[in-house]
């Protein structure tokens, strides 16, 4: 099995309150079918309310309100997932964005086990 993690985006649109509810209502069926299927390992939603930015600028560590990253969507959520590979991870994510109507980012975590070489590694080989 290979973790993926499946990143929820949120836009400006406006939503009603039965649109709120329906979306509601499939991310948590949809949840219970990964659940049962024995692949959700975490969901989480995030709160914007609260969110701070900490940089190491110069040797120190600033934490700030912001500024944050320019864009018009804003990570909203997230799914950790352990699936039997790339394809399995995309129809999730397929089923997660039919399910709250935003994009989903779908993105392959590193593994566990690796050592810092292996992930050095890896890393430059993707990059090439």
């Amino acid at each position: 099995m290979t973790r993926y993690l499946l990143s929820i985006y949120n836009d400006d649109r406006p939503r009603s309150k039965e649109g709120m509810q329906h979306s509601y209502d499939a991310v948590n069926a949809l949840a219970d079918e990964l659940t049962a299927a024995g692949g959700l390992v975490f969901a989480g939603g995030l709160d914007h309310s609260r969110r701070t930015v900490v940089r190491s600028v110069g040797g120190s560590i600033i934490t700030t309100d912001g500024p944050f990253v320019e864009t018009k969507e804003l990570l909203g959520g997230l799914w950790i997932i352990d699936v039997e590979g790339a394809e399995a991870a995309h129809g999730w994510a397929a089923k997660l964005a039919a399910a709250v109507g935003r994009p989903i980012e779908v993105s392959h975590l590193e593994d566990d086990d690796a050592t810092v070489e292996e992930l050095f590694e890896h890393q430059l080989s993707s990059a090439t």
